[in-house]
């Protein structure tokens, strides 16, 4: 819904396995410089190839605890516009994308078209989601930070 008010030029990809939704009265109305493509279920490598051609990968969640593919957007240097729901907050900042209210589709609108208005800051977040991704969320990184947190609370004893 938050695309179908908006006058900028996309190619908006749904990805993802289908479900009971009017996809043809979503596509419905565009503007002729605009597209909605629904896929089915993606193969790892389709996703990858849709990261690597995309600018932006827009995640509007009503519900979530700690997406992957969040991560995996990020990990592909995609900026995230995504909601405030569970921990996307701490995946995603201000230095790697913007996030909205869930369930708001003007607040989404709005946070996608001041960003696609600038795409060598869309660029720019990318970098920086790309190097949080490695700097926080890599498993070595990980692994370090849980056998320091065990190791002061051993040391309290």
């Amino acid at each position: 819904d938050a695309f179908r008010g908006t006058e900028i030029p996309y190619c908006l990809i749904v990805g993802g396995k289908k479900r009971d939704y009017d996809y043809v009265g979503y596509a419905k109305n565009l503007k002729s410089t605009q597209r909605i493509v629904f896929t089915d279920a993606l193969t790892n490598q389709e996703i990858r190839v849709l990261h690597h051609y995309s600018d932006l990968f827009v995640f509007p969640t009503r519900a979530d605890t700690l997406p992957l593919v969040v991560l995996e957007a990020m990990a592909s240097s995609r900026p995230v516009l995504s909601t405030t729901v569970g921990g996307i907050p701490y995946q995603v900042d201000d230095s790697c994308g913007r996030l909205v209210e869930p369930d708001n589709p003007i607040a989404l609108r709005i946070a996608f078209e001041a960003l696609v208005q600038d795409p060598a800051r869309l660029r720019a977040m990318g970098l920086a989601a790309r190097r949080k991704v490695s700097e926080q969320f890599d498993w070595d990184v990980s692994g370090a930070m849980t056998f320091e947190i065990y190791r002061q609370v051993a040391n309290t004893f």
